[in-house]
């Protein structure tokens, strides 16, 4: 099945190919960020509050869904140079993970 959609992809033209990636990598991102909210994932707000003061509580979340999820899911994308579909939701998925991890405080035991 696999090798089908890559088959499939394969005979497209680059754009097309490179959407489709890319729109997969997004699915994968986007899941893994709405999964991450669960875990007490703050994304990039306490950053923007800095940036950008003064703001409604509503710009930051537009605006760490847009970094966290579209440009995460192109640097995901470039980075993990994902080939076929299982690969580009992976990429995405794992992006989102890495950032969720390396962002989250760790509590002292």
């Amino acid at each position: 099945m696999e090798n089908e959609s890559f088959t499939i992809m394969a005979n497209q033209p680059f754009w097309v190919t490179w959407i489709l990636i890319y729109g997969t990598t997004l699915l994968g991102s986007l899941v893994m960020y709405l999964f991450s909210f669960s875990k007490g994932f703050n994304g990039a707000v306490d950053v923007l509050q800095r940036l950008f003061p003064e703001r409604q509580k509503v710009f930051y979340d537009r605006m760490d869904f847009v970094l966290t999820v579209f440009l995460g899911a192109a640097v995901g994308a470039v980075l993990f140079s994902p080939s076929n579909p299982v690969q580009a939701v992976t990429a995405g998925l794992g992006w989102v993970s890495a950032v969720n991890i390396l962002m989250t405080n760790k509590e002292s035991s």
